[in-house]
């Protein structure tokens, strides 16, 4: 009898040290890093297609100022595994290294979209577009909304524009490593005064 017990002690011992090992073993693994990486392949893309094709910036400032916040960016400015492909306007972020593959492309009249994993730059053709006609007048001379010109006389009187300044300082030239300001508007009452 006791050869018995003894070897039922035993084996719930084994039992339990394997459920231990086992749960230590799933608190230690990072079931999600593959979603993470998804997404974060994702918003780089969008966020450097973005950069490049709806801004007109380059490659660099994109790193400095819209990817800093990432804590880790796929590449850097030297390369990594991203594609840019100027022609087709888009951009691929993703490899063996760096997780799923994920592409962004600008669409005339949308911006950048970013595409479905399955979806190649092939497809980019058959993502939405928006066609809008050209204004009949030039936005050059034509006052906001409908153009480019500020009223700068019809300025309201009641704003403090040192706190509006002060505003505008904090906006540029506070010390953030999530956002970096790179422009600013101030509409009053539907008018652009800034």
């Amino acid at each position: 009898m006791r050869n018995i017990v003894a070897a039922h002690l035993a084996l719930i011992m084994v039992i339990v040290t394997t459920c231990r090992s086992q749960a230590d073993h799933l608190e230690d693994f990072d079931y999600f890093a593959a979603n993470r990486a998804t997404i974060r392949n994702g918003i780089q893309a969008l966020l450097t297609c973005n950069g490049l094709f709806t801004s007109d910036r380059n490659l660099k400032q994109i790193f400095d100022q819209e990817l800093a916040y990432l804590t880790n960016p796929v590449g850097t400015i030297e390369g990594g595994e991203y594609l840019i492909d100027r022609e087709r306007k888009a951009v691929a972020i993703g490899g063996p290294e760096s997780g799923t593959i994920i592409r962004a492309a600008f669409r005339q009249g949308v911006g950048c979209v970013v595409m479905a994993p399955h979806q190649k730059f092939a497809d980019i053709d058959d993502l939405p577009r928006l066609n809008l006609p050209y204004p009949d007048s030039d936005p050059t001379t034509t006052p906001w909304p409908m153009g480019d010109v500020i009223d700068a006389k019809n300025r309201p009187k009641n704003i403090d524009w040192t706190v509006l300044g002060a505003a505008s300082n904090w906006a540029f030239h506070r010390e953030t490593g999530e956002q970096d300001t790179i422009s600013l508007i101030v509409v009053h009452k539907g008018q652009i005064i800034v």
